[in-house]
């Protein structure tokens, strides 16, 4: 049975997730995209996707320090400039900290919880 999508095998990867506390033995699938064909996916500890890093492990402190670290870049990009400007009022200052700062905050506290 064909629905006219071709799957690419070499852009096609697989990743097994597990819990730090599964005490099992890591998996290796072995998934075919043809039932004739002999050439398994490829298996991947980290994977990539729209800017998110998933780990084997589930472990997500790297995902973290990593969105900090835009936060503090996105404030330090603004601090001098905006912050520390005495011709500035305190709106304008709050309108971009929240445009900025305070979105970066919730991006990176949803995965905390």
């Amino acid at each position: 049975m064909s629905f006219g999508q071709q799957v690419s095998q070499s852009k096609t990867k697989v990743m097994v997730v597990q819990s730090k506390e599964a005490s099992l033995a890591p998996t290796t699938p072995s998934i075919y995209l043809n039932s004739g064909d002999q050439s398994t996916l490829q298996v991947v500890t980290e994977f990539f996707y729209l800017g998110s890093m998933d780990s084997q492990e589930g472990d997500i402190s790297v995902e973290l320090n990593k969105r900090i670290a835009r936060m503090r870049g996105a404030y330090f990009r603004l601090q001098g400039r905006v912050f520390e400007n005495n011709a500035l009022s305190l709106t304008p200052k709050l309108r971009l900290y929240k445009m900025f700062i305070l979105q970066w905050s919730i991006y990176v506290s949803i995965y905390t919880q």
